[in-house]
């Protein structure tokens, strides 16, 4: 068997794991997450995808 289809054959085995270990409602959670990050954001003037080490403080306190 060549590399590359071992490479793609250990990428399918990942998937089937994450999707028998990932709960059904997490999409759902992440995207309420990201909601509340969005308005956290918005509120303080802070760009959503460049968080920094005290913006995420900041969000956590």
């Amino acid at each position: 068997m060549e590399v590359a289809q071992r490479l793609a054959d250990a990428e399918d085995f990942a998937d089937q794991v994450e999707r028998r270990l990932r709960p059904a409602n997490t999409t759902d959670t992440y995207a309420k997450a990201w909601k509340v990050w969005a308005r956290f954001c918005a509120a303080q003037g802070f760009p959503e995808l460049e968080a920094t080490r005290g913006a995420l403080v900041t969000f956590v306190v």
